[in-house]
This record gives structure tokens, C-alpha cells and sequence, in this order.
């Protein structure tokens, strides 16, 4: 076991994907004060790193403008080398709560992963859109004590389980806490009928099942987009999938379910019952561009959107008008003149802005975070 505050020099695997990442040997280090055992040491040479993603969200912000709430979207590229080249023999992607040191706030497991998503089925050999061709989307709370330093990780798995160092991050996620920007919401449900065969390559693949859902809803949705539909919960003949792993069962045919809500800052959006002709024929191109090709073999079954949460802005509280000073009329000189001062009103001291020390946020955050998006992967 590596002591804390100490580097030294590790071999590499023979693995197509690390020998086109990594340098051999490799430099890692225990960073001092680490709380998290099992994870694996700092990376001690980022510098030598010879591959990256090739594009991701630039900026990723709080969709949910009410405090404590988050609702982010976070998408990228497959991996590329410094040259350019495709990196082979990725297995998939896996992304986790990282701090602003990019350490994972948990342990690196199933339990405590935000997503996996399957890499490509052979070595990319173009880049068609690859911004949006891997997809995060995260809804929950916010810890009470949330320092504003949280980020989401991405780090590459061969497929033969060889996992690299993080590779991307994103930006800090601030919590957004606007008084001002109403949110308004609508949930439903879709079902669909397909193959067995389908439906296993769904369960096997649930974080880009997804992507094409959401994508696919909002394209018979109008005034709404991808990034305001949260895919809540999946179900392949009835058990749900999101975050569980079950026996497999075989059958001819299954139906999958998709709970879904739509969260908007667009106040005049009207969420109408989803036209199951459009949402058949969305599902079946959305799905053939992910890689993950899905034959709908009836015309889903739809449930009519119900208004679930309005949030009207906070506004601030008016008030009254400061008023005049009134004036004594004046006196005769011989009478001593008024010295009664005319009431105005009292001036409000602006409210003190209050910051949560800083610190590094361990087992509560990381049990508050699934308790808050659990549902959700």
C-alpha cells in the first residue's frame, strides 16, 4: 500500500487502450490527508497523459433554478490521442462525483457511479457530432453543506477492464438559486412495445437508452428540447433498471416503460399527450444514431404530461414609500420656533451573505447525493 504523501513508479498493463494513453511506467501518488481508501493514488504526471476526449460541454450549468436543487446535462466525444487518432479497444465510460481536485468523493464502484455508458462497438473512425454523442444527465439535491467545488469525472474501462485516470472534467457546479426565474414541470409516462432481444440490448445499456428517450420525446414536444426532459426511471416488463441489476429472463417479446418529466424556465410551454406515430418514429432514428438500434413494434402507448410543480419566482418584498418630513408652519417671532423632527422611514440593513466553511465533503455528501438521484441511473 502506497503511503500518504509519497510517489512511485508503477508498470502499465498490456492493454491497447492504456498503451496509447499512458506513459511506462507510470508515476502515482497518496495525496496527503486522503480519506477515501481503496481508490486508486493520484495520477503523478498529468503532463504525459497521451489522450483525451475530443469534445464535451464547455460550461455546464443548474438547469433547476430552486435552491438545493440541481438539473444538469453533461455530454462528450470518445476518446482521441494527442495525435488525433481514435484510442481502441475502449469498453465503456464511467462518470463519478470528483472534487475540485478531480479525487472521487466515494469509493470507485457500481453503488457510487453516476454513469455507465457503453463505448463504441468498434474503433471510431470519424467524428459525426461526437459533442452529444455520450450523455449525462443528473437530478437531485444538493447537500446542505454544498461548497459549490463539485464536478462530474469521466474515465475510460477497456474491454478487458483496464481503467484509466480521469480524463475529463467538468466545471465547478454551482447551485443555481435564482429568485427571479420561474420553473415549471410535467411528468408522464410511455410504453413500448419491442423484442426481447431489444430489450436486452436496452438493459444492458440504460444511460444511452436514456439519451435516446429524451431525445426523442422532445422532438414531439413542442417548445422543449432534450436537456429539459429527465428520464426518472426505466422498466423492462415491469422491473425497473435504473441503479438495479436483475436475472434475466428470455421471452418472445417485452414492454418497456419510461417514466419521464419535463422541467422548463419557459412559462408558456403546454405539454400536450406525445403523438405515438411521431414517438415511434423518433425512437427508432434517435436510437439508430446512439449505436443502439430499437425496432418499436406497435405504436407506443402514452399517458397525457400532468402539471407536477410550478415555481413562481420570490419577489422581494415591497416597500412602503419613504415619506416627506412634515414641516411645522412657521411661528410668530415671538414664540421659540419647532424643533419636531417629521418621521421618515428607517433604513434596512442589506442582509449579511452567509458562506458554509470550506472543506472537503465525505460520507454525508456521498449518502445525500444517492439519496437525492438514486432514481435516476
Amino acid at each position: 500500500m502506497l503511503k500518504a504523501n509519497t510517489t512511485m513508479s508503477c508498470a502499465t498493463k498490456s492493454d491497447a487502450m492504456v498503451t496509447a494513453c499512458l506513459p511506462t511506467p507510470v508515476m502515482v501518488t497518496c495525496p496527503q490527508g486522503n480519506k477515501v481508501a481503496g481508490n486508486p493514488p493520484d495520477y503523478a504526471s498529468a503532463a504525459t497523459m497521451k489522450c483525451k476526449v475530443c469534445s464535451q460541454t464547455a460550461s455546464v450549468i443548474d438547469k433547476d433554478p430552486a435552491a438545493g436543487k440541481y438539473w444538469i446535462i453533461f455530454s462528450f466525444g470518445d476518446l482521441r490521442s494527442v495525435t488525433g487518432a481514435y484510442v481502441p479497444n475502449v469498453g465503456h465510460y464511467e462518470v463519478y462525483w470528483v472534487d475540485e481536485h478531480g479525487r472521487p468523493y466515494a469509493l470507485l464502484s457500481t453503488a457510487n457511479r453516476i454513469a455507465k455508458i457503453t463505448g463504441p462497438p468498434m474503433t471510431p473512425t470519424c467524428c459525426a457530432s461526437e459533442k452529444e454523442l455520450y450523455r449525462v444527465a443528473v437530478a437531485g439535491a444538493f447537500p446542505k453543506s454544498y461548497d459549490g467545488k463539485m464536478r462530474l469525472g469521466v474515465r475510460p474501462v477497456s474491454k478487458a477492464g483496464a481503467a484509466l485516470p480521469f480524463v475529463a472534467f467538468s466545471n465547478a457546479i454551482a447551485d443555481a438559486t435564482s429568485t427571479t426565474t420561474p420553473v415549471k414541470s410535467f411528468t408522464g409516462n410511455v410504453e413500448i412495445a419491442m423484442s426481447d432481444a431489444a430489450a436486452n440490448v436496452i438493459k444492458a445499456d440504460v444511460s444511452k437508452f436514456k439519451m435516446v428517450m429524451a431525445k426523442s420525446l422532445a422532438a414531439t414536444m413542442t417548445g422543449v428540447n432534450a436537456d429539459d426532459v429527465i428520464i426518472k426511471q426505466v422498466y423492462v416488463n415491469g422491473v425497473a433498471q435504473m441503479r438495479r441489476l436483475q436475472a434475466t429472463q428470455r421471452r418472445l417479446a417485452a414492454t418497456v416503460k419510461v417514466d419521464y418529466e419535463v422541467i422548463t424556465t419557459d412559462m408558456n410551454v403546454q405539454v400536450a399527450a406525445v403523438n405515438p406515430a411521431a414517438l415511434k418514429t423518433a425512437i427508432e432514428a434517435e436510437s439508430i444514431k446512439a449505436g443502439l438500434p430499437v425496432v418499436v413494434t406497435a405504436l407506443p402507448v402514452v399517458s397525457t404530461p400532468v402539471a407536477s410543480r410550478t415555481d413562481a419566482p420570490t419577489q422581494a418584498p415591497t416597500q412602503a414609500p419613504t415619506q416627506a418630513p412634515t414641516q411645522a408652519p412657521t411661528q410668530a417671532p415671538t414664540q421659540a420656533p419647532s424643533n419636531n423632527t417629521g418621521g421618515g422611514g428607517g433604513v434596512t440593513d442589506p442582509p449579511i451573505a452567509t458562506t458554509d466553511a470550506p472543506g472537503r465533503i465525505f460520507s454525508m455528501l456521498v449518502a445525500m447525493l444517492a439519496l437525492g438521484a438514486h432514481l435516476l441511473f
